[in-house]
């Protein structure tokens, strides 16, 4: 099933194919893109996409960023750009190799980028859409949820809220996700961020028997600083970076990102 939500979200993953130093595009200089399915990883996505419509398979994958964008094809909408390096033209595509100096500039600071980055794109401004946490029902008893998790980190260890999981929550449909990073911690703690440091996307699958569903999480992770100093709200705590491998967190992928650190 589609991570598709009529005109108001969609989360979608687009592929830039890259052969020989080279880019590949269709006859409208457009990528492969495709719609994210529910658990679905989005490196398995970009892998399917390429299957689908190229008929390669990938011998080097590589996130390159993340686009938001507001009011364009939908209301909000999240795409997930990775390049993705093939061995072999294919006969059986329309996607043919394009001259770098005719690359399409809509997908020239991914080309030429070094390092994975975010980037904006508004047909009108956030906040003129419906203020909505971004959770989603596919069907009954199944979820998605998008959301931001700020690693706060101090002498006194990292915190957490009262069930294990980072400070953090969903993002809203009328906010960036930097708003939505800097509003969780304000909500959840009472700290300003001074600033932020993306450090990777958690895809966990959670299981919720006591509420009678599953939840496929979206989750980008920030490493933010700022003064810690002064006790935090009574709802988190501080653990020792000893003590996170015998917590039971539930996103496993957020721990994992945490203890690769």
């Amino acid at each position: 099933m589609d991570l598709k939500f009529k005109k108001e979200y969609c989360v979608v993953v687009t592929v830039l194919i890259k052969y020989k130093e080279k880019y590949l595009f269709d006859r409208n200089l457009q990528p492969i893109q495709g719609v994210l399915q529910y658990k679905e990883r989005i490196e398995d996505c970009a892998q399917r996409l390429v299957k689908e419509s190229y008929n390669q398979d990938i011998s080097n994958l590589e996130f390159m960023g993340i686009g938001e964008s507001f009011g364009r094809d939908y209301d909000h909408a999240h795409n997930f750009v990775l390049i993705a390096e093939v061995d072999d033209l294919s006969d059986e595509t329309s996607y043919t190799l394009v001259e770098e100096g005719n690359y399409p500039d809509e997908w020239l600071p991914f080309i030429k980028a070094e390092d994975f980055d975010f980037y904006e794109y508004r047909n009108v401004e956030p906040n003129s859409l419906t203020s909505k946490d971004m959770s989603y029902t596919i069907m009954e008893g199944h979820e998605l949820t998008f959301r931001v998790s700020a690693l706060i980190r101090s002498d006194k260890g990292i915190l957490f809220d009262d069930a294990h999981n980072l400070v953090g929550g969903r993002q809203m449909l009328n906010e960036t996700i930097y708003q939505a990073l800097e509003r969780e911690v304000k909500e959840e703690t009472g700290y300003d961020i001074d600033d932020s440091y993306f450090i990777g996307i958690a895809e966990d699958i959670v299981e919720l028997p006591e509420f009678h569903k599953t939840v496929h999480y979206v989750n980008l992770v920030f490493e933010v600083s700022g003064d810690f100093s002064e006790p935090a709200a009574s709802s988190v705590l501080w653990i020792t970076e000893d003590e996170i491998e015998d917590i039971n967190m539930g996103m496993v992928e957020v721990k994992q990102i945490i203890q690769s650190m």
